[in-house]
C-alpha cells in the first residue's frame, strides 16, 4: 500500500504586541472609572496569496509534519501538507482624564490589531506534476485551505471578547507609562492564550473533518497503485 497518505497542517503563530509605552508597574484604582464600557477593538485580517512548494522530498515533508516521530516508523508518509503562518500586531491607545492635582485616570480607549496570514501548500517533489497523485494530493490540501479560510474568518469574533475582558477598567497614575505597564501584560497574555486555544481547536477540526481514514483511503484508491509505488521508488523508499 502506498498510503495512509498524506497530509496535514502546520500552524506557526507569532504574537507581536506593539505598545507605545512600556515601563514599571502600577496599581488598579477603585476610584478610577473610565467614561466608556470598554475599548474599541478593531481586528483586521490580511491574507496573502496562496503559495505552492514542491522543493521538498517525501521524507523531508514527513519530518516537517511529524518532527518527533520515530524514524523507524515507515508506515505513514506525508505526500503533501498545508503550512499556515500568522503574525499579529496590536496597537494600544491609552487615554488619561485628570483626577486630582497630579494624577490621571488612564484607560484603554482603543486597540487596533492586524493579523497577517500566509498559507503554503507543499507537494512532495517525487510526485510527477499533473499526474493522478499530484492532482489528488492538491485536492486534499485544498480542503485544508478552504477550512482554514472559514475558521480564520471567525477569529476576530473569537478574539474580541477575550481581549475586552482584560482591557477594561482604569488605572490612577501620574504617568501613562505606569498605566501602560499594567495594561500591557494583561492584554498580551489574553491574546496569546486566545491564539493558542484557536490553534488547538483548528488542528482538531482539521483532523476530525479532513484527515480521516476514509479520506486517506479515498486518495489512495483514486490513483493506480503503480503510480504511488513510483513515488516511493523516486524517494528511495522501495
Amino acid at each position: 500500500m502506498a498510503t495512509e497518505p498524506p497530509i496535514g497542517n502546520v500552524l506557526i503563530g507569532l504574537v507581536l504586541l506593539c505598545l507605545a509605552l512600556l515601563l514599571p508597574e502600577s496599581a488598579w484604582a477603585k476610584s478610577c472609572t473610565p467614561p466608556t464600557d470598554g475599548p474599541e477593538i478593531k481586528i483586521k485580517l490580511v491574507e496573502g496569496k496562496l503559495a505552492q512548494n514542491s522543493a521538498l522530498g517525501l521524507q523531508a515533508l514527513t519530518r516537517k509534519m511529524r518532527p518527533h516521530e520515530d524514524p523507524a516508523l515507515k508506515s505513514i508518509y506525508s505526500f503533501g501538507l498545508t503550512s499556515v503562518e500568522w503574525r499579529s500586531k496590536a496597537d494600544l491607545q491609552l487615554t488619561g482624564m485628570p483626577s486630582g492635582a497630579t494624577a490621571h485616570c488612564w484607560y484603554v480607549a482603543g486597540i487596533s490589531m492586524t493579523i497577517t496570514l500566509r498559507s503554503t501548500v507543499f507537494v512532495a517533489k517525487e510526485i510527477a506534476r499533473d499526474s493522478c497523485p499530484w492532482r489528488e494530493v492538491l485536492n486534499h490540501e485544498q480542503k485544508h485551505v478552504t477550512l482554514n479560510a472559514k475558521m480564520f474568518a471567525r477569529l476576530p469574533k473569537e478574539l474580541k471578547p477575550r481581549i475586552a475582558a482584560v482591557a477594561g477598567g482604569g488605572i490612577l497614575s501620574a504617568k501613562g507609562q505606569l498605566a501602560m505597564a499594567t495594561f500591557r501584560p494583561r492584554i498580551e497574555k489574553a491574546i496569546g492564550a486566545a491564539l493558542d486555544d484557536f490553534s488547538a481547536a483548528r488542528e482538531k477540526q482539521h483532523r476530525d473533518e479532513i484527515d480521516t481514514k476514509a479520506e486517506y483511503d479515498r486518495v489512495d484508491a483514486a490513483c493506480p497503485e503503480a503510480e504511488w509505488d513510483a513515488v516511493f521508488h523516486r524517494a528511495g523508499l522501495k
